[in-house]
C-alpha cells in the first residue's frame, strides 16, 4: 500500500510513519514539549497512543492532527509539514534534542535484535551454534537416551 506526498512520489507506508513520526520528535524538541502535553493536546485517553506515532508504529488521526495545527496556528504549523521528509527541522542542538535522541537510540538498539536475530538464524541453518548445545544433545554432548540410561 503506498501513499501520495506532495510531489506525487508514491511512498510506502513504512517510510512514511518513519517521516511522521522524525517530524514530530523534532516538534516535540523544537517546543520543549512532553508527550503528555501532546496527548492533552489532542485528547487522547493515555499516552500511549503519542509514544505509537514518535517510535513509528503509527499515525495521528486526521483530527489529531488539525488539533496540533490548531494550537501552533500562530507559528505556521501545518499538517503537510508533519508529512514532508523535510517538513519541521530541528532548531534545538541535538544534544538537547530528547525526542529525537531517544528515537535515534531505540532505532539503533531495534536494529542491533534485527542483526543479532538474523545472525542467529544463520547459524541455526548452517547446523552450527557455538554452543556444546547440538540437536538432541545437552551440554555435556549426551543424548536424551544416553541420560534416561545412567539414570537407570
Amino acid at each position: 500500500m503506498a501513499c501520495m506526498t506532495e510531489n506525487s512520489e508514491t511512498t510506502p507506508w513504512s517510510m512514511q510513519t518513519e517521516v511522521v513520526s522524525t517530524n514530530l520528535c523534532h516538534f516535540l524538541d523544537n517546543h520543549k514539549m512532553e508527550v503528555i502535553t501532546l496527548q492533552q493536546i489532542t485528547g487522547k485517553g493515555s499516552v500511549q497512543a503519542v509514544y505509537k506515532w514518535i517510535w513509528g508504529n503509527g499515525f495521528p488521526s486526521i483530527d489529531a492532527f488539525y488539533l496540533i495545527c490548531d494550537k501552533f496556528s500562530n507559528e505556521g504549523i501545518h499538517i503537510e509539514d508533519f508529512l514532508r521528509k523535510d517538513g519541521i527541522p530541528l532548531q534545538v542542538e541535538e544534544a538537547a534534542a530528547k525526542w529525537t535522541k531517544a528515537k535515534a537510540e531505540r532505532k539503533e538498539e531495534e536494529e542491533k535484535k534485527k542483526r543479532r536475530k538474523k545472525a542467529n538464524v544463520q547459524t541455526k541453518e548452517s547446523g552450527h551454534k557455538g554452543s556444546k548445545y547440538k540437536e538432541g544433545k545437552c551440554k555435556t554432548g549426551k543424548s536424551e537416551e544416553d541420560k534416561l540410561k545412567n539414570t537407570r
